[in-house]
């Protein structure tokens, strides 16, 4: 995991960063829930939830649709926190087409859209993407 903030290792006006490759979901939530307990000005309780919510989502897509997850990257700016996943998969999320009827799975990505405030896709220059989520707290 890598951690950027001032020399001391306290975080700093700019905001602060962590790097990671989770393991499982699990994982990803605790290192966001560590990332969260440790920032200078306390993150409400329902951006917190929106925040676990939108890194499960992500990271489950990633797991179950990406080849894996090659990155997490967690980095909190004034009054925004962005979520970053990397995976192996080139093919980018869609939304759920409503003639599927109510049938699982395709509800995670229409939940990511709509908790964050922007959400960026972006192609990795070596194959796979990343997905940005950033949340307004």
């Amino acid at each position: 995991m890598t951690t950027s903030g001032t020399e001391d290792g306290s975080s700093d006006d700019l905001g602060s960063e962590v790097t990671a490759h989770p393991d499982s979901v699990a994982h990803a939530r605790s290192l966001l829930q560590d990332f969260l307990a440790a920032q200078p000005r306390p993150v409400g309780e329902q951006a917190a939830i929106d925040l676990l919510l939108i890194v499960s989502e992500l990271v489950t897509n990633a797991i179950r649709h990406g080849g894996g997850v090659t990155s997490l990257r967690l980095a909190a700016r004034p009054g925004l926190i962005d979520v970053e996943v990397g995976d192996h998969s080139d093919e980018m999320p869609v939304m759920r087409d409503p003639a599927r009827g109510w049938g699982p799975g395709g509800y995670g990505w229409p939940l990511v859209c709509r908790l964050a405030t922007e959400v960026d896709l972006t192609p990795a220059a070596g194959g796979g993407k990343s997905i940005r989520a950033t949340l307004a707290h």
